[in-house]
């Protein structure tokens, strides 16, 4: 079964409920103006191009009928602070928006997006965008992205960073998780796993 690593501190402090929100769930989703902006950062990236990125925003925009000026013109500010950012910073992006999933051998696979990847001197960095709480670096998604990053790119866990920034490019952080506090995560995770199992019906 898989489970988004955004969902998954949610449904470790509750997972009954987790589960009966994944049950009444509709798919597919409503785009709203945070999905646009990320969008539209994924596309500057891909395309290498500011002019293109604003303009694909204004296309989401019009297809998806949002008409609210105020937020559009919060998202044209922050894409414009985030590119500056990115212009100026010299980091050398791989990959944006990129699907990561794990499968540690348990009930549980891991999935979802992570919003930036970075090539450093020492490895790559896993950035994940508008994460406020200060206790990110105690969720339990975050040594299990480390690890579905390392997985991904073929290279060993020490080599990989995971961290989070604002999405108008501010306020960068990162940490490296060891391999032993990894293991621990997963097993975690695989421990959910079986509570997750027990209450399926």
């Amino acid at each position: 079964m898989k489970i988004s690593h955004t969902q998954l501190d949610q449904c470790l402090l509750q997972p009954r409920q987790w589960l009966r929100e994944q049950s009444a769930q509709k798919f597919g989703f409503k785009m709203g103006y945070g999905r646009v902006l990320k969008l539209s950062i994924g596309r500057y990236h891909k395309m290498n191009s500011a002019s293109d990125a604003r303009r694909y925003m204004h296309e989401l925009i019009a297809k998806h009928d949002l008409k609210n000026n105020a937020r559009i013109d919060e998202n044209e500010v922050t894409l414009d602070l985030y590119m500056k950012w990115h212009q100026k910073s010299g980091v050398n992006t791989a990959d944006s928006m990129t699907r990561i999933q794990l499968d540690v051998g348990g009930y549980l696979q891991l999935s979802g997006i992570i919003s930036r990847v970075d090539v450093t001197n020492d490895g790559y960095h896993g950035i994940l965008f508008g994460v406020n709480q200060t206790n990110w670096k105690s969720q339990l998604r975050m040594p299990l992205i480390q690890k579905a990053l390392a997985d991904k790119y073929v290279r060993p866990v020490q080599d990989i960073s995971v961290g989070v920034q604002g999405i108008d490019g501010s306020t960068l952080d990162v940490i490296t998780f060891s391999p032993r506090q990894i293991r621990q995560a997963e097993e975690v995770f695989m421990d959910l796993g079986e509570r997750i199992r027990a209450l399926a019906p």
